[in-house]
């Protein structure tokens, strides 16, 4: 809540509270009268509550006060009332309040509030009444509502980009699919040939520092907002996919991370094609690890197609666990494990499942098994990342012991790099080291072990239905 100025606000200098507490009054030092007047009509307007709030508008308007004037975030009083558009639910059930809520927007359209005005955020007045037919056809049968204006799209390369990130916010401010359809006739379908070709424009770039970052993900979200069947075709003849070994390269696997960021729904043919090329990529056995490494995309295109097959495609992720590429192993099991609404073998994920805290884990009251496994993931985590932080050599000696005794020597020795002389080395050099050595391994590593172990032993880490690694 922005304001929650009244008349009583501006002749008291403080306000009793529940218990005899008293806390003072928003200052209004500095403001002449027609400034307040502004600062309260838009209170009213974002805490409207019925019949009063509409007679004191109602005063307000009369006395002179700008409908127009706008706070810190470009909102003006007729956007702050179609908040009660969105979210008050006493707009649809209790008639007398929808009433006054109609005539208050009668008032302010009257007294010259501008529905056309965009706030910060790029959403009008006239975004938000989509959702809203039957008051949409009154206000304009009264002719309250400005002739809309076609919409002029920037075509400086920094100020289009603005542009489509601001529109594709604006479409996450709504649940309303008439507001959604009025952003997208409106402000996107007009400039979907533009940002067509400058989506094609970085695509063909010879390096990805030329593309700003998250450009791609604007470019494609901005597009299926515009014209959704034109911009899946549009994905679906990418030429990657037809050699989706080209995801290795830092353009096409932005693309790849764009789609997947925004839930793009891709042709499930044009996926299961890019994981087979992808596929020949991964190593084959022993230290078998090639530079061009293909696990990221793959990982990409295994999330994609489960997020759209579900346990149809379950058997096909199986059988990735045993790959050699061990993060390809770990995130296959991670997605058996989320289908199965299985904790991960994640530190953070644990704490929170366990009520541990990580200050003090030492405290926490786990059985063998749990403590076995939170310590190797608190291991894995720190040899993955180089952050050492609150490991103690107990700890670390315990899971070098716990790994031999796993057969992951190559891990072990990469661990026990780290121990020298009863303590935790602090020489940056021995821990670069060991670090560098843990992840060039290619064998099954730790945590992708220990999300076997916990698929293997369900009983022991089911999570509510409801939990969100």
């Amino acid at each position: 809540m922005r304001y929650t100025i009244s008349t009583f606000l501006f002749t008291l200098s403080v306000l009793p509270l529940v218990g005899g507490q008293e806390v003072a009054a928003p200052s209004t030092a500095g403001l002449n009268q027609q400034q307040q007047a502004e600062l309260e009509l838009q209170g009213v307007a974002e805490n409207f509550n019925g019949s009063a709030s509409l007679r004191h508008m109602q005063e307000l308007l009369q006395q002179g006060t700008n409908p127009n004037a706008q706070d810190s975030a470009g909102d003006t009083a007729l956007l702050l009332l179609c908040h009660v558009l969105e979210k008050d639910y006493r707009y649809l059930h209790d008639a007398h309040f929808a009433q006054a809520v109609d005539m208050a927007f009668e008032q302010l359209l009257g007294a010259g509030a501008d529905a056309m005005h965009e706030n910060a955020a790029g959403c009008s007045a006239l975004f938000y009444m989509q959702s809203k037919p039957e008051l949409l056809n009154v206000l304009q049968q009264k002719k309250l509502l400005p002739k809309e204006l076609s919409i002029r799209i920037p075509y400086d390369t920094l100020a289009l980009n603005r542009y489509m990130r601001m529109r594709v916010n604006q479409a996450n401010l709504t649940t309303h699919e008439e507001c959604r359809s009025y952003l997208s006739r409106k402000y996107c379908a007009p400039a979907y040939d533009r940002v067509e070709n400058k989506l094609r424009c970085y695509l063909s770039c010879e390096a990805a520092e030329r593309i700003p970052e998250g450009a791609i993900e604007d470019c494609l979200a901005f597009l299926r907002l515009a014209d959704a069947e034109r911009a899946a075709n549009y994905v679906n003849n990418l030429v990657y996919w037809q050699h989706g070994e080209h995801f290795i390269e830092e353009i096409p696997i932005r693309v790849l991370q764009a789609l997947h960021n925004i839930y793009w729904e891709v042709d499930a043919a044009k996926l299961r094609s890019a994981l087979q090329r992808l596929q020949t990529l991964l190593p084959k056995e022993g230290e078998d690890m090639i530079s061009c490494n293909s696990a990221r995309p793959l990982i990409l295109v295994l999330e994609m197609l489960e997020r759209q097959e579900g346990q149809a495609v379950l058997p096909l992720i199986q059988d990735f666990t045993r790959s050699r590429d061990p993060e390809v192993a770990y995130y296959a099991c991670r997605i058996l494990l989320k289908q199965n609404n299985l904790l991960a073998p994640e530190p953070g994920e644990l704490e929170k499942a366990w009520g541990i805290d990580p200050q003090n884990p030492a405290e926490a009251k786990l059985n063998t098994t749990q403590r076995h496994l939170y310590e190797s993931a608190r291991v894995d985590e720190a040899m993955r990342t180089g952050q050492f932080d609150n490991l103690t050599v107990d700890v670390v000696q315990r899971v070098e012991t716990q790994l031999r005794s796993e057969g992951l020597t190559p891990y072990a020795d990469a661990v026990a790099m780290l121990l020298q002389d009863g303590a935790l080395s602090a020489d940056p050099y021995v821990r670069q080291s060991a670090v560098h050595r843990y992840r060039e391994l290619v064998s099954p590593a730790p945590r992708a072990t220990n999300a076997l172990y916990i698929l293997r032993h369900p009983e022991q880490f089911k999570v509510s239905p409801t939990h969100t690694p």
